[in-house]
């Protein structure tokens, strides 16, 4: 659809630009079970045991609040049990017993724990905050145990694998291993917030979320039950399953209205929403530097985390960044020479969650992946019989880093990162002045730029541009078609000539560019794609830099000059890709990504309590002294 960006639009327009994002409006709105990650098939093999399950074990922390948790144990086995601990704000009756069940019919006693406050477990739930108390405290409950061997895995995707980071600082007793999975926003900052590069960092406030804050995080305000703590077991079971502590979300909300709610903290006002504490995360989004965000658990450069570790990411995830910093990080700090030495990350292509349930002919959105396969359940179970077991089966001596190249549709693997031979090259924006849309002049190229005009776009906060493929779990199609967004005259694109050698990039992908605007703050959206030989170009990479906030997240903001020129420098992350032959790499400039982040409105003010927004005139620079240019990390063959 071709767009004037002028042309001013009202919130019940502006729904129509939201195209396939809201399709995951219908998937988040269902159960927490089906929103959640799935193992694929964990059919145990022949020979394995039988599971027995012990409902609503109540695990005492510190301050008196009893923790819910399951128990799964292979049938007829005696004595002590290594363990494998996964707590969940998910409902440990919907998510994860189909796991569970695997690892208990493979000789491990499991143990399954809702967090505080939420579901079957008393107290008051906190968003990412109190989990080390409560990690240490079910960790000396389970050392407690007369099934309990004294050796301790933790294991679990998306917030199970962040809680695994947030407890294991605590030093918790019995912690032998971990395998964290999509845990890379555990990663905080000095300010104590995420600073990865997918744009949880950059000061665009991720409003995609919304259907997670909707559906997951509305427990904050409600105190779970209690529970006669000397009941018989067998009746507190019973008792148990007559109650389920979760917001029950009407279906018929229409989430398009939601996402075009002006101001921010009041998107969740105009429907049915379990309280919760998303207007504050809004609010506090806007000033890193307040000590606010030190109550939180996020990792940061002093964090010290002594457990061997096996780090499983996506690269469509919303971003393998974070991961790839703590495996270095832990990699460097660990406490004894055990953690220090095995550190793994193993990185498919797939997105949130999705790395055990590839196939032969996995496609990733509409990018065709090949065989993504990887055995990872063989992976988890070997690593835990090692660590957990005293199991000899030289899982340790796999590499470092494995990863799969997309394009290639091939696993590689190396023990250092960045790969080593890796040389960046810096791909630069020409054009005569008239790159917008993929109908302009706009041009990418190794070679310098010399005297050029710049090229110019308005940005409209009514008449947004909007997501279109997302590398996270806000879209159901991750790589997707990028044609209809970069037909805008409010996008500008800058295209390669067709490769005649094609060339692996993978790594961390820089942008430095040269900007102005006649607003005293803006934001600018840089996506990386991959055009191939018939046309179609497919997105690879996306971030956002809120310009307030250019000098960094740990720093005040400080507004812009109107029409004066800064230089920025910012990052999209990593990524593996292998660019074709005959395919051309592209790069769009943007300034919305409408619903992934909110709206910068362009006046300077606090934008998340405001309505009204401002035309911003968007200049970005390419000439001898203003050398705008993506950094691409090339492989040597």
């Amino acid at each position: 659809m071709r767009h004037r960006p002028g042309h001013s639009q009202g919130p019940a327009r502006l729904t129509r630009y939201f195209g396939s994002v809201l399709v995951l409006a219908q998937v988040l709105a269902a159960s927490a079970e089906s929103a959640q990650p799935q193992a694929g098939s964990l059919e145990p093999p022949a020979g394995a045991y039988e599971v027995e399950l012990t409902k609503e074990l109540w695990i005492p922390m510190r301050d008196g609040v009893r923790l819910a948790a399951d128990l799964y144990r292979p049938r007829g086995v005696n004595g002590k049990l290594p363990v494998i601990l996964m707590r969940t704000p998910y409902s440990k009756d919907l998510w994860p017993p189909e796991t569970a069940n695997f690892f208990a019919s493979h000789g491990f006693a499991v143990v399954v724990q809702d967090f505080r406050g939420r579901h079957k477990s008393e107290g008051l739930y906190r968003f990412n905050r109190g989990h080390r108390k409560d990690g240490y405290d079910t960790f000396a409950w389970v050392m407690a145990q007369p099934w309990s061997s004294g050796k301790i895995g933790t294991y679990g995707c998306s917030y199970l694998g962040e809680v695994q980071i947030y407890q294991a600082p605590s030093l918790p007793p019995g912690l032998t291993a971990m395998v964290p999975q999509a845990a890379g926003l555990a990663v905080g900052s000095a300010g104590g917030y995420f600073h990865n590069a997918q744009g949880l960092g950059s000061g665009a406030y991720p409003i995609g979320l919304v259907f997670w804050w909707f559906h997951q995080h509305g427990e904050q305000l409600f105190y779970g039950p209690r529970n006669e703590f000397d009941l018989d077991p067998e009746l507190r079971a019973k008792l148990a399953q007559y109650y389920r502590v979760a917001p029950t979300i009407p279906e018929d909300i229409d989430y398009g209205a939601v996402l075009a709610t002006l101001p921010i903290v009041d998107m969740m006002n105009g429907t049915v929403s379990p309280p919760n504490e998303f207007a504050e995360f809004a609010r506090r989004n806007a000033d890193l530097t307040d000590p606010w965000w030190q109550n939180f658990d996020y990792v940061t450069d002093e964090t010290k985390v002594d457990a061997p570790a096996l780090f499983i990411e996506s690269w469509n995830d919303i971003s393998a960044d974070g991961a790839l910093y703590m495996r270095q990080l832990f990699e460097k700090t660990a406490p004894s020479r055990t953690a220090r030495e095995n550190q793994f990350i193993i990185i498919s292509p797939g997105s949130h969650c999705q790395s055990e349930i590839a196939t032969e002919a996995t496609y990733i959105g509409d990018q065709f992946a090949g065989d993504a396969r990887f055995g990872h359940m063989d992976i988890y179970l070997r690593w835990f019989r090692h660590w957990l077991m005293g199991e000899r089966n030289g899982i340790t001596s796999m590499p470092k880093i494995q990863y799969f190249v997309l394009g290639r549709n091939e696993w590689r693997a190396a023990d250092e990162w960045p790969l080593p031979g890796t040389r960046y090259e810096k791909y630069y924006l020409h054009s005569a002045g008239r790159a917008n849309s993929h109908f302009g002049d706009g041009r990418l190229s190794l070679e310098p730029p010399q005297e050029q005009p710049p090229d110019r776009f308005e940005y409209d906060p009514a008449a947004p541009a909007p997501t279109l493929g997302a590398n996270d779990y806000t879209d159901t199609k991750p790589i997707t078609d990028q044609r209809s967004l970069s037909a805008r005259q409010d996008v500008l694109v800058y295209t390669s000539e067709p490769l005649r050698k094609g060339f692996e990039m993978t790594g961390e992908i820089g942008v430095h560019l040269y900007l102005s605007s006649s607003a005293r703050d803006t934001d600018f959206i840089v996506k990386l794609v991959d055009v191939y030989p018939n046309g179609i170009p497919l997105n690879l990479r996306e971030n956002a830099l809120r310009m307030r906030y250019r000098t960094g997240r740990d720093k005040p903001a400080v507004l812009m000059t109107p029409e004066e020129i800064y230089e920025v420098r910012f990052g999209l992350g990593a990524y593996s890709m292998y660019f074709a032959p005959g395919h051309r790499v592209r790069v769009q400039v943007t300034s919305s990504s409408l619903p992934r982040f909110d709206r910068n409105l362009n006046t300077g003010g606090n934008n998340f309590d405001e309505t009204k927004g401002v035309v911003a005139r968007n200049v970005v620079y390419h000439d001898r002294e203003h050398a705008s240019h993506v950094i691409l990390p090339v492989v040597a063959e």
